[in-house]
């Protein structure tokens, strides 16, 4: 299980990663369009990257999006008919969508990933991240923004210090058993992502604070 391409988030003309969403639901349901993607590159399993903006007045906008649409013919989003591109979610770009969206709850944005710290697995944490915000909307306005860096790199160094604690050798515990049932499984050929339970890959790819934002900044 590869890392994920991450949605994206633009603030005054800035590329942010979006690495955690309080309600990921209520921000974006390909269903909704009448989409119905599927998975194209093992780095985007989704089927889709969506890229949204902040505009002049505060508005959440969802402004491109790439996706496919397993063969059948693309609907058009807020007018907009989406153009051939290959890229890792397939086959089809939405380029200046415009669509307003009326989203309530936090949205976590990223820049500048630590590579000594990356996860293969999955999104990537907010604590990965140099650059850690919190927009917090109500009905699609931005009324707030945290800047939750110096926090992130607090989290991050408590982490370091835990790991080394549990672990020999610079390796975690955890790792070391990770790595272990990921050798037999490359040994045997059995089916698996690098040999993690269920529940853990369910984590990897679940973007909601429950998974990657409470968990590094709330829960102590």
């Amino acid at each position: 299980m590869p890392a994920q391409f991450h949605d994206g988030f633009d603030i005054n003309d800035e590329c942010y990663s979006i690495s955690a969403v309080e309600h990921p639901e209520d921000l974006f349901d390909c269903a909704r369009y009448n989409l119905m993607p599927k998975m194209k590159d093992k780095g985007c399993k989704r089927g889709y990257t969506v890229v949204f903006r902040l505009s002049n007045d505060q508005q959440l906008i969802m402004d491109r999006l790439y996706t496919n649409n397993r063969g059948n013919p693309a609907p058009a989003i807020n007018g907009v008919i989406p153009t051939p591109l290959k890229n890792p979610a397939g086959d089809l770009f939405y380029r200046n969508i415009n669509l307003p969206i009326t989203y309530t709850g936090g949205i976590v944005v990223t820049t500048e990933i630590i590579s000594s710290v990356v996860a293969n697995a999955g999104f990537q944490p907010p604590i990965n991240f140099k650059t850690v915000l919190e927009l917090i909307f109500e009905e699609g306005i931005c009324i707030k923004q945290d800047d939750l860096s110096l926090l992130a790199k607090i989290r991050r160094l408590e982490k370091k210090i835990a790991d080394r604690k549990n672990g020999q050798n610079g390796i975690s515990i955890n790792k070391k058993k990770l790595l272990k049932v990921a050798a037999k499984t490359a040994v045997f050929g059995y089916e698996s992502e690098m040999g993690m339970d269920e529940e853990t890959i369910r984590e990897c790819y679940d973007l909601s604070y429950r998974s990657k934002y409470d968990m590094y900044f709330y829960d102590k």
